[in-house]
Protein backbone atom coordinates (compact mmCIF):
# COMPACT_ATOMS: atom_id res chain seq x y z
CA UNK A 1 0.00 0.00 0.00
CA UNK A 2 1.36 3.47 -0.84
CA UNK A 3 2.27 5.82 1.99
CA UNK A 4 -0.72 7.26 3.81
CA UNK A 5 -0.74 10.94 4.75
CA UNK A 6 -3.06 12.78 7.10
CA UNK A 7 -3.85 16.38 6.18
CA UNK A 8 -6.49 18.97 6.80
CA UNK A 9 -9.45 18.61 4.48
CA UNK A 10 -10.25 21.31 1.97
CA UNK A 11 -13.21 21.80 -0.36
CA UNK A 12 -11.51 19.96 -3.21
CA UNK A 13 -11.78 16.67 -1.27
CA UNK A 14 -15.45 17.05 -0.31
CA UNK A 15 -16.87 14.92 -3.17
CA UNK A 16 -14.75 11.92 -2.14
CA UNK A 17 -15.42 12.50 1.56
CA UNK A 18 -19.16 12.58 0.94
CA UNK A 19 -18.86 9.23 -0.84
CA UNK A 20 -17.23 7.82 2.31
CA UNK A 21 -20.07 9.10 4.47
CA UNK A 22 -22.60 7.57 2.06
CA UNK A 23 -21.33 4.06 2.82
CA UNK A 24 -24.02 1.75 4.18
CA UNK A 25 -22.53 1.52 7.68
CA UNK A 26 -22.26 5.29 8.00
CA UNK A 27 -25.00 7.58 6.72
CA UNK A 28 -26.71 5.13 4.31
CA UNK A 29 -26.85 7.57 1.44
CA UNK A 30 -28.02 10.43 3.64
CA UNK A 31 -24.84 12.51 3.47
CA UNK A 32 -25.32 16.19 2.77
CA UNK A 33 -25.07 17.63 -0.74
CA UNK A 34 -21.81 19.10 -1.98
CA UNK A 35 -23.14 22.65 -1.65
CA UNK A 36 -24.30 21.97 1.91
CA UNK A 37 -20.93 20.41 2.73
CA UNK A 38 -19.07 23.50 1.49
CA UNK A 39 -21.25 25.74 3.66
CA UNK A 40 -20.75 23.49 6.69
CA UNK A 41 -16.96 23.28 6.19
CA UNK A 42 -16.76 27.08 5.99
CA UNK A 43 -18.65 27.33 9.28
CA UNK A 44 -16.44 24.67 10.88
CA UNK A 45 -13.37 26.72 9.99
CA UNK A 46 -14.86 29.68 11.87
CA UNK A 47 -14.48 27.81 15.18
CA UNK A 48 -11.20 28.47 17.02
CA UNK A 49 -10.09 24.83 16.52
CA UNK A 50 -12.45 22.54 14.67
CA UNK A 51 -11.00 20.78 11.66
CA UNK A 52 -11.68 17.77 9.48
CA UNK A 53 -8.75 15.66 8.32
CA UNK A 54 -8.39 13.18 5.51
CA UNK A 55 -6.22 10.10 5.16
CA UNK A 56 -5.03 9.78 1.59
CA UNK A 57 -2.55 8.03 -0.61
CA UNK A 58 -1.21 8.83 -4.03
CA UNK A 59 -1.63 6.50 -6.94
CA UNK A 60 0.07 7.02 -10.26
CA UNK A 61 -2.24 7.11 -13.25
CA UNK A 62 -0.35 7.90 -16.42
CA UNK A 63 1.31 11.27 -15.92
CA UNK A 64 -1.00 12.24 -13.04
CA UNK A 65 -0.80 11.65 -9.31
CA UNK A 66 -4.31 10.92 -8.08
CA UNK A 67 -5.06 11.28 -4.38
CA UNK A 68 -7.41 8.64 -3.03
CA UNK A 69 -9.29 9.64 0.10
CA UNK A 70 -9.31 6.55 2.30
CA UNK A 71 -10.57 8.01 5.56
CA UNK A 72 -11.87 11.12 7.29
CA UNK A 73 -12.40 12.40 10.82
CA UNK A 74 -13.20 15.63 12.60
CA UNK A 75 -11.38 17.03 15.63
CA UNK A 76 -12.70 19.75 17.89
CA UNK A 77 -10.42 21.13 20.58
CA UNK A 78 -12.44 23.12 23.07
CA UNK A 79 -11.47 25.26 26.02
CA UNK A 80 -12.77 24.45 29.48
CA UNK A 81 -13.41 26.35 32.68
CA UNK A 82 -13.05 23.13 34.68
CA UNK A 83 -10.05 20.79 34.77
CA UNK A 84 -7.72 23.67 35.54
CA UNK A 85 -8.64 25.33 32.27
CA UNK A 86 -7.08 22.47 30.26
CA UNK A 87 -8.69 21.98 26.84
CA UNK A 88 -10.15 18.67 25.68
CA UNK A 89 -10.45 17.08 22.27
CA UNK A 90 -13.53 15.52 20.70
CA UNK A 91 -13.23 13.26 17.66
CA UNK A 92 -16.26 13.08 15.38
CA UNK A 93 -17.25 11.54 12.05
CA UNK A 94 -14.58 8.82 11.88
CA UNK A 95 -14.91 6.90 8.64
CA UNK A 96 -12.58 4.62 6.66
CA UNK A 97 -13.46 3.38 3.18
CA UNK A 98 -14.89 -0.15 3.44
CA UNK A 99 -12.27 -1.53 1.02
CA UNK A 100 -9.41 -0.16 3.13
CA UNK A 101 -10.46 -1.11 6.65
CA UNK A 102 -8.13 -3.18 8.84
CA UNK A 103 -5.06 -1.78 7.07
CA UNK A 104 -3.91 0.69 9.72
CA UNK A 105 -5.60 3.80 8.31
CA UNK A 106 -7.90 4.29 11.30
CA UNK A 107 -4.93 3.84 13.62
CA UNK A 108 -2.98 6.54 11.78
CA UNK A 109 -5.96 8.88 11.95
CA UNK A 110 -6.44 8.37 15.70
CA UNK A 111 -2.69 8.74 16.33
CA UNK A 112 -2.80 12.04 14.45
CA UNK A 113 -5.76 13.19 16.55
CA UNK A 114 -4.03 12.18 19.80
CA UNK A 115 -0.80 13.92 18.79
CA UNK A 116 -2.72 17.09 17.88
CA UNK A 117 -4.53 16.99 21.24
CA UNK A 118 -1.24 16.51 23.13
CA UNK A 119 0.35 19.39 21.22
CA UNK A 120 -2.59 21.55 22.32
CA UNK A 121 -2.26 20.45 25.97
CA UNK A 122 -5.59 18.61 26.06
CA UNK A 123 -6.16 16.64 29.22
CA UNK A 124 -8.31 14.08 27.35
CA UNK A 125 -9.65 13.12 23.96
CA UNK A 126 -13.10 11.59 23.62
CA UNK A 127 -15.29 10.14 20.91
CA UNK A 128 -18.61 8.42 20.71
CA UNK A 129 -19.57 5.46 18.59
CA UNK A 130 -22.95 4.03 17.68
CA UNK A 131 -23.74 1.18 20.08
CA UNK A 132 -24.20 -1.20 17.11
CA UNK A 133 -20.67 -0.68 15.73
CA UNK A 134 -19.06 -3.49 17.74
CA UNK A 135 -15.98 -3.72 15.45
CA UNK A 136 -15.35 -0.01 15.91
CA UNK A 137 -15.56 -0.43 19.69
CA UNK A 138 -12.97 -3.22 19.54
CA UNK A 139 -10.74 -1.01 17.38
CA UNK A 140 -10.92 1.90 19.84
CA UNK A 141 -10.21 -0.43 22.77
CA UNK A 142 -7.10 -1.76 21.00
CA UNK A 143 -5.88 1.84 20.73
CA UNK A 144 -6.22 2.32 24.47
CA UNK A 145 -9.61 4.03 24.63
CA UNK A 146 -11.70 3.04 27.62
CA UNK A 147 -15.44 3.17 27.92
CA UNK A 148 -16.14 5.92 30.40
CA UNK A 149 -19.49 6.89 31.83
CA UNK A 150 -22.62 6.97 29.77
CA UNK A 151 -23.47 8.99 26.72
CA UNK A 152 -26.99 10.35 26.33
CA UNK A 153 -28.61 12.06 23.39
CA UNK A 154 -32.01 13.31 22.36
CA UNK A 155 -33.28 13.65 18.82
CA UNK A 156 -34.26 17.27 18.25
CA UNK A 157 -35.77 17.05 14.78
Amino acid sequence: MPQITIREMTNEYLPQVLQLYNQSDMDNGLAVSLDQAKTILKKIHSYPFYRFYIASNKQHSGNNNVKNILGVFGLLIMNNLGHGGAPSGIVEGVCVHNDHQNKGIGTLMMQHAMTTCRENNCYKMTLSSNKNRIHAHQFYSQLGFEQHGLSFHIELN
